[in-house]
Formats: C-alpha cells, structure tokens, sequence
C-alpha cells in the first residue's frame, strides 16, 4: 500500500476491556475549512481556514503527514483525523503508516499506534459521534475495518478485498461509501494508468455492500473522493475526465455537475448545509481549491498559491 500512496502529481493529473477515555468533545466553528498543502521537500502541511480561504491557520503536527494524507474534520469540529502519517523507529528507517487525532491548534495529539495493522493503513472517515474510525489495511488480510478511535484497536472486519478505500460515511452512520481499485494488466510500464475504480456503499456493520457506480467511471489513486451529503440524500464525487457527479446512494444514473469554470476537479467534498461544494481543480495554469453552489454556478476560487493542494473538508 505504501508505494501505491506515494505516486507523484505527474501521475495524478494523468489520470474490549481497558477501552481508554474516549476523545473529550468540544464544540468548533461549523463554516471552517481543512485541507493538505503538499510541501516540496515530500510530505504535507495541514491548515483549517475560513472557507472564503481568510484567516488560514497551519495545523502544528508532531509526526510530518505522508505526500497525500489529508485532514478530515470529526462531526463535531473539534478535532481533525490525518489518515496517515509518517513514523520513524529510533534509526531513522519508515514504519508503516498511522493515523493522527489532534485539535486544529496541535492539542490533545494522538499519533495511533494500531498494533492489530501490522501493514499500511488508510483512516478515511469517523463515525458521527467520533469514537470510531473507518479504514484500509493492506497486507495478509486487506480490507475495510472498524477500529476504535481512542486507541486503534480493531472492532470489526467489513470488507476482504485489498484495493477498498474508504472516502465517507453517512450523516446518521449507518452506512460507509467507499471506492474499490481494479488492477490493470500486468506486467506493464505503468499498470496503475490501466486500473479502474468504482463507487460502493455498505452498512457500518459489514453488511448490505452495494455497487453504485461501475468499473470505469469514477477517479482515483491519491485524488478519488466520494462524500455523503448532509441530508444524506446525494453522494458527490468526479469521473476520470475530473467532472463532478452526485449519485443517489439507492442508486440509479449519475448526474453532472456543469462547473462554471474549466478544469479538471478532485476531492470533492460539502459545504455543512448542502448548498454549496469545494474541490480542487487543476487549471491550465495552476491548482488550487475552489468552491461553487451545488449546481456549479457562483464560483470563488479559495486558495491562490503555487503549491498543490488536496483533501479539503467543509463539515
């Protein structure tokens, strides 16, 4: 899994007994934004902001965040969920990835061990009252997994199938949405150009898995997204050619969404009431993220940088 979440940008545009306490909950700003600036040296910074992009405030962090982690607000904004982070032993050598719980300011940090993931992982969403986290190991027995979000510690098993990643979960959190790789032929120069991906949804409890969108259509590697709305009537997401799409999570056809500027759109993701939308979108000039009503009129760009920027999170 690890090679797989270090490709580079050149490629992404081509394409239960001591529980311990659980996370102390305090209230946060409901109208901020977080989102990842990849760094030049490799990895990435973390920052919350306003979402007009005014009052950018950096996310301090004690372990540096792998090339594409990205900060995912928990239901309450209190606290932010890194998904994976880079952990060296005492020689300097790179362990496996791990998740970050901290509080925008850098308070009540915790770097998660998870001694039950001996392999890399990817935490992709929390539960809505944040005591649990939704995520993708790899290794021997790959797959979807709940686990405890106060320790790591693994609660349930949901899915077997090594290339699922999970994106989301529902507002009342009965279900996840996650994306599933298909690998393309091998051997080959550059298989990961051939894999296709597709839209799931399942029940947190492991049950009811559902195929929304097919093999094909929608993006992915290191920029797939695929985010519940608030009323939990809509999954948004972006296909292969970075053109938004909302789809039912009881299924049905896609429905695009006609942006009123041009670009390639990623990681989508909801503004807290459901009227509006932020994304990244390359341009022909430059990336950067962007939001727009949900029908894609009344554009605003929110960042102006030279950096690459992914993952942003409104709710």
């Amino acid at each position: 899994m690890r090679a797989r979440r270090v490709l580079g940008l050149t490629l992404l545009m081509a394409t239960v007994a001591n529980v311990p306490a659980p996370i102390a909950i305090a209230a946060g700003p409901p109208d901020r934004i977080a989102f990842a600036r990849h760094l030049d040296g490799g990895g990435s910074a973390m920052f919350t902001a306003n979402a007009d992009g005014s009052d950018e405030q950096l996310v301090p962090l004690h372990d540096p965040a792998e090339d594409f982690s990205v900060p995912i607000w928990s239901g309450d904004h209190s606290h932010l969920l890194l998904p994976n982070s880079l952990v060296f032993d005492g020689n300097g050598d790179l362990l496996a990835f791990r998740p970050v719980i901290t509080r925008p300011d850098g308070s009540d940090y915790r770097l998660l061990t998870m001694p039950d993931a001996p392999t890399d992982m990817y935490c992709g969403a929390w539960s809505p009252d944040a005591s649990r986290l939704y995520c993708g190991f790899g290794g021997d027995e790959p797959g979807l997994y709940t686990v405890r979000a106060s320790d790591g510690a693994v609660i349930q098993r949901l899915t077997t199938d090594p290339g699922d990643t999970v994106t989301d979960v529902s507002p009342d959190g009965s279900h996840i949405v996650f994306i599933r790789k298909r690998p393309g032929p091998q051997p080959g120069p550059h298989p990961s150009k051939n894999e296709q991906f597709a839209v799931f949804t399942i029940r947190t409890d492991g049950t009811d898995e559902r195929l929304l969108v097919p093999f094909g259509i929608t993006q992915g590697h290191e920029i797939m997204g695929a985010s519940w709305s608030p009323d939990g009537r809509s999954i948004l997401s972006t296909d292969t050619h970075g053109h938004l799409y909302t789809v039912s999570p009881a299924g049905g056809g896609l429905h695009f969404v006609k942006l009123a500027v041009d670009g390639f759109a990623f990681k989508p993701n909801w503004s807290p009431d459901g009227r509006r939308v932020i994304f990244g979108l390359f341009t022909d000039t430059d990336e950067d993220l962007w939001t727009a009503d949900a029908d894609g009129s009344r554009v605003q760009r929110v960042t102006v940088t030279t950096d690459f920027e992914n993952g942003p999170d409104w709710r």
